[in-house]
């Protein structure tokens, strides 16, 4: 008898918005388990409505871009980051199978590089700075480090 067990691809990344600057950075990574899948994924995707930067499981990042904002209630999206609506930078979570929604005023990061790049933005750096920092400590953060720059009282650049 064989006992297979499969490892979901998981977006295992850092991601860092500098407020001030309006930039959310974000690297390039993909692993599955302890596996590194790639070093060039482009980790946002629009809805047409929205951009979205998330950390967490590939197909449920998948899933909840395209059911946003009618999000299943009895579904467990295993995912957390940054959504970008109407020039504003909101952290969505479903933490526990509980959704939330925050409007972010302040520096924040996700992932599993976030104490790095928290760090590196106490230390004065920038989002992109922050990301690469977090990439020398963080062995699920790595390849090329994107942004998108949030314009304010503006369309966001899709």
């Amino acid at each position: 008898q064989f006992n297979l067990t499969f490892n979901r691809e998981k977006i295992m990344t850092t991601i860092a918005y500098k407020h001030k600057d309006g930039i959310v950075a974000f690297d390039s990574r993909l692993v599955a388990g302890g596996i590194i899948v790639t070093d060039e994924r482009y980790k946002a995707k629009s809805n047409g409505e929205c951009l979205f930067v998330f950390s967490g499981d590939v197909s449920d990042f998948e899933e909840f871009v395209k059911d946003y904002p009618n999000i299943d209630p009895n579904y467990h999206y295993q995912v957390q980051g940054a959504l970008l609506k109407n020039g504003e930078v909101y952290h969505v979570s479903n933490d526990e199978g509980i959704f939330s929604e925050m409007l972010i005023d302040f520096d924040f990061a996700w992932g599993s590089g976030a104490e790095y790049a928290y760090t590196a933005m106490d230390c004065g750096l920038g989002a992109i700075e922050a990301v690469e920092k977090a990439k020398l400590r963080d062995i699920h953060t790595g390849g090329d480090v994107n942004h998108v720059l949030v314009v304010r009282d503006k369309e966001l650049p899709l």
